[in-house]
């Protein structure tokens, strides 16, 4: 059975695809934004670097929009430093449920598409770690 990190982390990351648009590249830097902290982001370029602030950018409009706040709040009595996690989760399913984002793709098709291209991006970090693995 998935952890509850593991869930949320899927969502997330499914979200964050689906709004980087079609370039792997900026994908790929949306997809591994979390891990890069401090000057390591000097290390990406182009439309990585695009990715990777296109992520903070989602984020930080995310949680900082009134709703998200508010349905923060709410939550805080209960479940206190794990209600920004939770609100985030469901927002996410929800985002991905929607009739709207079922109707703009095919949410089978976009999943095995992202699903390829993790994998690529894998197989490529092993042959040539230099095209998607700075550093």
């Amino acid at each position: 059975m998935p952890t509850f990190a593991a869930l949320k982390t899927a969502y997330e990351f499914l979200a964050h695809a689906f709004l980087s648009g079609d370039d792997p590249e900026v994908l790929f830097g949306n997809f591994v934004a979390d891990s890069i902290k401090g000057k390591m982001i000097e290390k990406y370029t182009g439309a990585m670097l695009n990715g990777v602030h296109l992520h903070r950018a989602i984020d930080a409009y995310t949680d900082n929009h009134p709703i998200v706040k508010q349905s923060v709040k709410r939550l805080q009595p209960e479940f206190r430093r794990f209600s920004p996690v939770i609100v985030d989760m469901y927002y996410d399913h929800f985002w991905l449920q929607t009739g709207e984002v079922m109707l703009r793709t095919n949410c089978l098709r976009f999943q095995q598409r992202f699903i390829g291209f993790c994998y690529a991006t894998i197989l490529n970090c092993h042959h040539d770690p230099s095209a998607y693995c700075p550093g």
